[in-house]
C-alpha cells in the first residue's frame, strides 16, 4: 500500500509544480500587459495634447490666412476706388478660371494694380494685361512665388517707366523662357539692339506693355 500511496504523492507534487509554474507565467505576462497598458495610459495625455496643439495651430493658421485675405482685399478696394467690387469679382473669377490659389492671385493683382496707379494705363487695362499674363504664366506651369515675381517685375517696370534688364533678365525671363526675344521680336529689333536699349533705359514700360 506504501508504494502506490507515494506514487499518488509524486504526481501530486509534480502537478503542483507544474501548476506553479504556469501560475508564475500567467503572472508574468499579466505584468506585461499591465505595463503596457500603462504606458498607454501615459501617452494619451501626450497624445491628446499633441492633438489639441495641433487644432490649435491648424485655427492659428487658418486666422492668418484669413488675415492675410482680407489685408490683400483692403488694398485692393483701396487702389481700385469705383472699380473695387468688379475687380475682387474680376480676380476670384480669374482664380476659379485659371484653378489657381486665390490668394496668389490677389497678390499679384495687388502689386501690379498699385503699381499701375498714376500711369496712363485705365483699370480695364490693368485687368486685361492681369488676365493675360496670368494665363501664359498657369500654361507655364508657374508657382505662386514665381507669379508674385513676375507681376513685381511688371509694376517695377510701370513705376520706373522704362524697361531695364534686371527686371527682364532677372525676373520675367527666368519664369517666362523666351521674354527677351518676343520683346525684340515686337520692336522688330535684333537681340543685340535689344541688349543696348535695355543697358540704356530706352524702352518705354507703357509701350512694351500695351
Amino acid at each position: 500500500t506504501t508504494a502506490p500511496l507515494r506514487n499518488v504523492t509524486k504526481s501530486i507534487t509534480r502537478f503542483t509544480k507544474a501548476t506553479r509554474m504556469s501560475v508564475r507565467k500567467l503572472n508574468t505576462e499579466l505584468k506585461k500587459v499591465n505595463n503596457t497598458i500603462n504606458s498607454i495610459g501615459r501617452g494619451l495625455p501626450m497624445i491628446g495634447a499633441l492633438s489639441v496643439g495641433g487644432l490649435f495651430m491648424g485655427g492659428k493658421s487658418a486666422i492668418q490666412k484669413f488675415a492675410e485675405r482680407e489685408a490683400l482685399e483692403k488694398t485692393i478696394t483701396f487702389v481700385s476706388g469705383s472699380d473695387a467690387a468688379k475687380n475682387l469679382a474680376f480676380i476670384r473669377k480669374n482664380s476659379d478660371d485659371l484653378a489657381v490659389s486665390l490668394r496668389a492671385s490677389y497678390q499679384g493683382f495687388s502689386t501690379f494694380a498699385s503699381a499701375m496707379l498714376g500711369s496712363t494705363f485705365t483699370m480695364e487695362d490693368t485687368r486685361n494685361m492681369f488676365s493675360e499674363v496670368s494665363t501664359a504664366l498657369r500654361v507655364f506651369g508657374v508657382d505662386s512665388q514665381g507669379t508674385q515675381s513676375v507681376f513685381k517685375a511688371m509694376g517695377q517696370m510701370v513705376s520706373k517707366g522704362k524697361i531695364q534688364a534686371q527686371e527682364l533678365r532677372t525676373q520675367l525671363a527666368e519664369v517666362l523662357p523666351g521674354t527677351q526675344k518676343h520683346l525684340a521680336d515686337s520692336m522688330g529689333k535684333a537681340m543685340t539692339k535689344i541688349d543696348k536699349l535695355l543697358q540704356n533705359g530706352s524702352i518705354s514700360a507703357e509701350k512694351y506693355l500695351r
